[in-house]
C-alpha cells in the first residue's frame, strides 16, 4: 500500500512540474513491462562522438583489454538470463572489452563493428551520418569504481584502437539515464537524435528529431525488438 501511495504521490509531482514525458514512462512502465508487443511508450537519445571533438579523460589509469571466452562465459554465470545474449554478440562480430582491478572484471563495453546501420534497442534502424561507424552500447562500471575514469578509459581506447581510420562513435541513451548523459557529454559527444517510440500491437512509430528540431516518422512491424 505504502509503494503505490509513493508512486502516486510522484505522478503527482510529475504533473504538477510539467515533467509529462516522464510521467508518460511512468505511467507506461507500470501498465504493461516495457518492450512488450502490446502496447509501450518510450524515448532515446542518440549520441556521436567526432575525433576531432573527444575530451580525452583527465588520467587514464586503466587500459581496457579484449575480453577472453573465459571471462564472456562469467559475464554468463552472472546473467544467466543474458548469456545467449552474449554468445548471439560474438556470432555477429561483436567485440567486449573489460578493466580489471585486483584479479576481475569491473567494468566493460560492447562494440559493433562499422556498418551502414545499425539496429538499436529501441528498434530504429540507424542510418550512421558518416563512417566509420562503431556503435558503442552495454557501457557498464561498478558502483564502487564510479568516478574514477573508467567510463571515460573504455571509451578513449575504442577511438584509439582504431584511430588511423577515425571512427565515429555512436550509441543510444534512455531519456532518463543522466548519469550516462553527462558522462558522455563530458566526453565530448552530442545529442544528435531524440527519438520518441509509439508501440501498440507491434506497430512501432519512432519519431526522430534531429540536431536542428527537424521531425520525421519512421515505422514498422515486429512484436519485440530484438536486443544488441
Amino acid at each position: 500500500m505504502m509503494g503505490e501511495l509513493a508512486r502516486i504521490g510522484k505522478a503527482g509531482a510529475l504533473l504538477r512540474q510539467g515533467q509529462y514525458a516522464e510521467l508518460l514512462d511512468q505511467l507506461s512502465s507500470r501498465l504493461l513491462p516495457a518492450g512488450n508487443p502490446f502496447f509501450y511508450w518510450d524515448r532515446f537519445l542518440i549520441v556521436a562522438l567526432e575525433p576531432a571533438q573527444a575530451r580525452p579523460p583527465a588520467h587514464i589509469d586503466h587500459i581496457p583489454v579484449a575480453a577472453s571466452a573465459e571471462e564472456i562465459e562469467a559475464l554468463g554465470r552472472a546473467r544467466p538470463e543474458r548469456a545467449e545474449l552474449y554468445r548471439r554478440r560474438l556470432d555477429q562480430g561483436q567485440r567486449c572489452f573489460v578493466i580489471h582491478e585486483d584479479g576481475r572484471v569491473v567494468a566493460r563495453s560492447w562494440v559493433v563493428g562499422d556498418r551502414p546501420v545499425h539496429d538499436t534497442n529501441s528498434g530504429l534502424r540507424f542510418v550512421a551520418p558518416v563512417r566509420p561507424a562503431l556503435w558503442c552500447h552495454d557501457i557498464f562500471v561498478e558502483p564502487s569504481h564510479r568516478g574514477r575514469g573508467l567510463f571515460g578509459a573504455l571509451i578513449w581506447s575504442t577511438l584509439s584502437r582504431e584511430a588511423h581510420r577515425r571512427p565515429r562513435l555512436y550509441g543510444e541513451i534512455h531519456f532518463l539515464n543522466q548519469a550516462s548523459i553527462r558522462a558522455h557529454l563530458n566526453l565530448g559527444y552530442r545529442v544528435i537524435r531524440t527519438v520518441t517510440v509509439v508501440s501498440l500491437l507491434g506497430w512501432k512509430a519512432y519519431g526522430i528529431e534531429d540536431e536542428q528540431g527537424h521531425t520525421t516518422v519512421q515505422g514498422h512491424h515486429a512484436w519485440q525488438v530484438r536486443h544488441l
